[in-house]
């Protein structure tokens, strides 16, 4: 019954991830594209709409699934599936203004990291995320 539940709404969010992606772009600056464990990277999410809610950014870690870290983390899944933080976490963005949002990130080890905004709404998860860019962490 749950999978169920599962597989309906993910094909829900499957079938509006068209149309509300195409709404406005997204896109994320990040401060050092090679940082090392634990460096602060500084990243600014922005948008090219105004937007009157709060834009999300998650950091996925090296070799994790990244549909399943950010569902766990956003609470969009029934059944968490990933071991947060060690998987992956949120970063705390503060806002810039209507269409810029400011954080940053230390990564806790090695390897190949993803940062992704799930969306570009209050709530929910698009697929394919309107951001989703590669970090390698030395």
């Amino acid at each position: 019954m749950r999978r169920a539940a599962l597989i309906g709404a993910l094909a829900a969010v499957l079938a509006l991830a068209p149309g509300a992606s195409a709404k406005f772009r997204l896109w994320l600056t990040v401060g050092d594209r090679t940082p090392k464990v634990m460096q602060p990277v500084a990243v600014v999410v922005h948008s090219e709409a105004q937007l009157s809610f709060d834009l999300r950014l998650i950091a996925v870690a090296p070799e994790k699934p990244w549909f399943r870290v950010v569902g766990t983390v956003s609470g969009d899944i029934s059944r968490p599936h990933a071991n947060i933080p060690h998987d992956g976490f949120e970063v705390t963005l503060h806002r810039l203004s209507n269409r810029a949002w400011r954080g940053v990130v230390r990564f806790p080890r090695r390897g190949r990291w993803q940062l992704v905004v799930p969306n570009g709404a209050p709530n929910g998860v698009i697929i394919p995320p309107p951001v989703r860019r590669a970090i390698v962490v030395s």
